[in-house]
């Protein structure tokens, strides 16, 4: 996943248009007549939607166009890229300092690729860094509910 972004990143700062598949995504038609249709020949990003949120990318299918250089788009993917490795770099001490990890799930904690987009998108979005994917899989499985409960 790092190499997954940090590609994504260093191509869009170079000025470059990228489409990144994965392996079992098929595609029987051109989808270029639709990328560069007018409904979508201005957008910058277009990803999957994963699902509960529109800021929920799924990185089955991501197709960068026109972005800036330095621009959110390339921002998103750098950050995407960078941010785990920092928290890896401590082993995770931060975050442990926040009380937010569960010490019966530290494997899972902070693995799951695509929260680290979620969160970075929704970081773009608003202008400034949030992390609320990531460590929301760090929860126990009781956090969700706690917050369900008010």
């Amino acid at each position: 996943w790092h190499l997954h972004w940090r590609i994504i990143a260093r191509v869009v700062r170079a000025g470059y248009n990228i489409m990144t598949l994965d392996n079992d995504f098929v595609m029987f038609r051109d989808p270029y007549v639709h990328l560069k249709g007018p409904a979508l020949r201005d957008v910058n990003m277009l990803c999957l939607y994963e699902g509960g949120s529109t800021i929920n990318c799924n990185a089955g299918f991501i197709y960068v166009q026109n972005a800036a250089p330095d621009g959110p788009v390339a921002w998103a993917f750098r950050h995407a890229a960078e941010i785990p490795l920092l928290w890896a770099d401590d082993e995770f001490k931060h975050i442990q300092s926040l009380g937010v990890m569960d010490e019966h799930r530290p494997a899972l904690c902070l693995t799951f690729d695509q929260s680290y987009l979620h969160d970075a998108l929704l970081s773009a979005a608003v202008g400034r860094p949030l992390h609320m994917w990531a460590l929301m899989t760090c929860q126990p499985d009781t956090w969700g509910a706690k917050l369900d409960s008010g």
